[in-house]
């Protein structure tokens, strides 16, 4: 049922013998559906969402016997935090990303013509044991994703996608 979180998490222990704890995930969504309730919540580690790695959960209401379980889905990583001590970006580094994030959408902009800077918000997560912050950076037709490693500095990845045209 919606509340029987560590019941779901008691069952991947014994399918898969990863062991979590309900401060391992972090509610990001709760909805009631047509037919259903839906419930997905992501990964975390060290408070920080880990790329990709969720648990979703839908379940059927019945007056009688109450929340029935539909179907969960876990997609989900025995991940630990890398060796070694770490800390989470200060604001002034965080500024420091950001104008390395700016830098980076430069020949992007040029490229597919969209040189205007509306909007900048950034998220952090895991990936591949990396700590990431990604930017998303919107245009004035499109909007472009930077990724930089929190612990490098360094551009990961970039790209641009134009907007949905009607």
């Amino acid at each position: 049922s919606r509340s029987d979180l560590p019941v779901l998490l008691e069952h991947i222990q014994k399918q898969t013998g990863l062991t979590l704890t309900a401060n391992d995930l972090i509610k990001v969504e709760e909805i009631d559906l047509a037919n259903s309730h839906f419930i997905m919540w992501n990964q975390t580690l060290k408070s920080i969402p880990i790329k990709g790695k969720y648990l979703r959960l839908w379940t059927q209401n019945s007056q009688k016997s109450g929340p029935a379980l539909i179907q969960f889905e876990a997609h989900l990583s025995d991940e630990s935090a890398p060796e070694g001590s770490f800390s989470l970006m200060t604001t002034s580094s965080g500024r420091l990303t950001r104008s390395v994030a700016l830098k980076a959408i430069e020949g992007l902009q040029k490229e597919h013509h969209d040189l205007q800077v509306t909007k900048i918000s950034s998220q952090d997560f895991w990936q591949n044991r990396k700590l990431v912050r990604q930017f998303k950076i919107n245009g004035k037709r499109g909007f472009f994703l930077v990724d930089i490693s929190l612990q490098s500095g360094r551009v990961i990845n970039s790209s641009y996608r134009d907007y949905p045209q009607s």
